[in-house]
């Protein structure tokens, strides 16, 4: 998961916990070294994105296109028969299903 992504998932209301590989989701510091505390962003497990979509996560696919000039990618879609705007996609499985519970929380 890119900072972007990361900072998204903050911004929409995302619980904060720090934790993980922080040092790749710092901002850029400031003149004396130190950073702003609301530009720390924590980066979410997979385990904890799935918990947080709740019973509306469905499932989880990775799409290998060996013949096809197409890239490899995680698609997971929510639990909505009425919605067909339901999956969302990533390179990673993480970034599927941030993906997902950012459109979950609009």
């Amino acid at each position: 998961m890119n900072y972007e992504l990361a900072k998204q998932l903050k911004n929409a209301g995302f619980k904060q916990i720090r934790h993980y590989d922080v040092k790749d989701y710092l901002p850029e510091p400031l003149e004396d070294g130190s950073y702003n505390k609301n530009d720390l962003i924590s980066v979410p497990t997979l385990a904890e994105l799935i918990v947080a979509c709740g019973d509306k996560f469905n499932n989880l696919h990775f799409f290998h296109y060996e013949r096809k000039n197409l890239d490899n990618k995680w698609i997971c879609n929510f639990n909505d028969e009425f919605n067909s705007d339901g999956d969302s996609e990533g390179t990673t499985p993480e970034e599927a299903v941030a993906r997902l519970w950012l459109k979950l929380n609009k």
